[in-house]
């Protein structure tokens, strides 16, 4: 569906609908894009799925009345984050095989200073990991 031209023109509900629908009969309810943003996850093998759960789904909304659900880069994310706020990042995950092309990460491992300890022995330089993605 998300191949075709009028997909863009659906309404908030009928996206939303999909997205339950998709999450409840997919692998694991895994919802996945490939690079080209199509969704891309195999069919579950679930017998009877509850997909229309009505008391989770008033439960969730009742939840998320005041929340932001944002598909951003985490600085991005960032740059808008309050005190208190809760923010999951999704990790980046390591490549199982050959094909697992989404998962095109560059980890470095840099050296940082550290200037504050109780001890002058434990200050000085640590290692620390940055990893990036192919669009830093």
């Amino acid at each position: 569906m998300d191949r075709k031209d009028n997909f863009k023109k659906l309404t908030n509900i009928e996206r939303a609908t999909r997205f339950i629908y998709l999450n409840k009969t997919c692998f694991n309810g895994l919802y996945r894009v490939n690079k080209k943003g199509y969704f891309n996850t195999p069919i579950g093998s679930y017998k009877n799925p509850n997909i229309a759960d009505r008391d989770t789904i008033l439960s969730a909304s009742e939840a998320l009345q005041n929340s932001i659900i944002s598909n951003n880069s985490f600085n991005k994310v960032l740059n808008n984050a309050n005190k208190n706020d809760l923010i999951y990042f999704d990790p980046p995950y390591y490549p199982l095989n050959k094909t697992s092309s989404f998962t095109a990460y560059d980890i470095n491992i840099v050296q940082a200073n550290r200037f504050i300890n109780s001890k002058s022995s434990g200050r000085g330089k640590i290692n620390e990991v940055v990893i990036r993605n192919k669009i830093w």
